[in-house]
Order: structure tokens, then C-alpha cells, then sequence
């Protein structure tokens, strides 16, 4: 996020809260290409978190395993490559969500809560991530001061709806039959 303040001498004040970074009494120019720089070192770019694609690789691994057969999460973590501690909250959520069910014990482990064809990628992302939103004017608590005279708004909820259907339509069945293709 970025705030602008001006000043009487034409100078002006950035502060990129994301990272942490304060550029103070700057020339506009100057903070213009810093910015831009800034934007091609980072390539800022619409991405799920490491967590939620952890998840989705585990999830698929137990998909594979077919109906109501378990995997101990140590076996899961080494072959999908997960950090274990990152595995265990990650299995945590997914249980919680009701897309894993879990059993301690000697015969315990991990599997899915329902038919793999019943979870979608939709569920996996979310349940890790919270919903998706690619602006915040899409969200229902939008924080958009523009709202209904933004011009961009419905390109941003039209492509809003397209992305969630798609995830929602793609699910964990399909995902094991391709992985087992090779």
C-alpha cells in the first residue's frame, strides 16, 4: 500500500507499508522511479501462498491413495517434499475445513473427508487461504472509495466470478488421474 503526502516545496513523502520502507522529502520523479524499480525487482504478481500449494500437493497425494485409505503425514511430507511442522498445521486447517479426517495411533494417519471428486480446488485454496479476491472491490466489505462509479469494477468482478468458478469446477479426482498418467 502506498500513501502520498504533499508538501509546500514540491517535495513529497512515500511510505510503502508492505515493506517496511520510508522515502522521505523526495522529488516526485525521483520517488516515480524508485517505485519502478521497485515494481521490477519484486514483479509483483497474484499468487496463492507456499502453504496453500503445499496443501493442494498433499491433497493430491492422498486423492491418489483412492477412497478411505490413510497415509501416515511423515510418509506425505517426505514425498511431496513438506516441511513437516508445516504439514502438521496445514492438515489442521483441512481438518478443520472438513476436507481431511484424521486418526492417531499405530494405524493412524490422513484421509480425505469425502470423495475426491467432491473437493475442489476451490476448497483446498480457501480453507488455507481465505477467499480469493483479486481487487478489494470484489470482496463483499469492499474498501473501494470509487464503488459503483469505479469503471474497472465490473472487469474486476466479472473476472472475480470467472477465476472461482473455475477453481470450484476443478477437484481432486481429476487432479489423481493426471498425476497417475505421469
Amino acid at each position: 500500500m502506498i500513501h502520498w503526502m504533499a508538501s509546500d516545496d514540491d517535495r513529497h513523502i512515500l511510505y510503502v507499508t508492505s515493506v517496511t520502507c520510508k522515502l522521505v522529502k523526495y522529488s516526485l520523479k525521483y520517488i516515480q522511479l524508485i517505485i519502478l524499480i521497485y515494481i521490477k525487482i519484486w514483479e509483483i504478481t497474484m499468487q496463492i501462498t507456499r502453504q496453500a500449494d503445499y496443501a493442494v500437493r498433499a491433497m493430491v497425494y492422498l486423492a491418489q491413495l483412492g477412497p478411505e485409505k490413510r497415509a501416515a503425514t511423515g510418509q506425505i511430507a517426505r514425498d511431496k517434499s513438506i516441511p513437516p511442522s508445516f504439514l502438521a498445521k496445514i492438515v489442521s486447517q483441512l481438518s478443520v475445513a472438513g476436507l481431511l479426517q484424521t486418526s492417531r495411533g499405530a494405524r493412524g494417519g490422513v484421509s480425505l473427508a469425502k470423495p475426491a471428486e467432491a473437493i475442489s480446488l476451490l476448497d483446498v485454496v480457501e480453507a488455507i487461504d481465505g477467499p480469493i479476491l483479486l481487487n478489494d472491490c470484489v470482496g463483499e466489505m469492499s474498501s473501494c472509495s470509487y464503488d459503483e462509479t469505479c469503471p474497472l469494477k465490473a472487469v474486476w468482478c466479472d473476472a472475480q466470478k470467472m477465476l472461482l468458478e473455475h477453481l470450484s469446477k476443478a477437484n481432486f479426482a481429476q487432479f489423481a488421474q493426471v498425476a497417475a498418467q505421469g
